[in-house]
């Protein structure tokens, strides 16, 4: 199943993102290096599960890679997977 969502939080150190689906649930997602998007970045085609997806990120009008790590989870559980170390909030770009 293909879904949107927007990415709340970036953790560059270990190269994770929660990615914000709606009604309260998150995605974990893993990026590699090369990948460039930014907190607020609309992604589609999304799907989750433990495999690597091709998503297009529709604010940098490109086709990235990314490795979504879980199922749908609960935002607050997602935030807490994604936020060690140094991060970057949606509230911090508003």
């Amino acid at each position: 199943m293909n879904m949107d969502g927007r990415v709340v939080l970036i953790n560059e150190d270990i190269n994770l993102a929660a990615i914000d689906l709606g009604l309260g649930q998150a995605l974990v997602v893993r990026f590699p290096l090369e990948v460039m998007f930014d907190v607020g970045d609309l992604l589609q085609q999304l799907t989750t599960g433990y495999q690597e997806v091709r998503c297009v990120n529709v604010s940098k009008a490109q086709e990235i890679t990314l490795q979504t790590l879980s199922g749908a989870m609960p935002m607050s559980v997602a935030i807490l997977v994604v936020g060690c170390g140094q991060m970057h909030r949606l509230e911090d770009v508003a």
